[in-house]
């Protein structure tokens, strides 16, 4: 669904006559064992206010294009917390790595 989001934001702001008042960032949280961690800064725990709800104390990634949103859903997949199980193996060399143990928000 990101990059589908992305795509769309894009193609508004290029219908716009004046592009260049626009900025597109995005962030990551990692959710695993009552934590959260940010997947864009070495998953430094972050905050989530106790009446607005909303994260605090995380790195922002700025994307220009849609190489960009590639690049910033690589490094979240990165970052995230997995693990192998019967049904899920790490495959060495592949790429996969298992089953990702937590939540993550974009």
């Amino acid at each position: 669904m990101f990059p589908r989001a992305i795509k769309q934001v894009f193609e508004t702001m290029n219908a716009k006559k004046d592009t260049h008042a626009f900025i597109l960032t995005a962030s990551a949280i990692e959710f695993y064992m009552c934590q959260c961690t940010d997947l864009l800064d070495d998953n430094k725990p972050c905050f989530i206010g106790r009446e607005d709800h909303a994260p605090y104390g995380l790195k922002h990634f700025e994307i220009k294009n849609l190489q960009d949103a590639v690049n910033f859903m690589a490094k979240c997949r990165e970052n995230r917390t997995t693990r192998a199980t019967l049904m899920n193996q790490v495959i060495e060399g592949s790429g996969h790595q298992g089953s990702s143990r937590s939540h993550c928000a974009l």
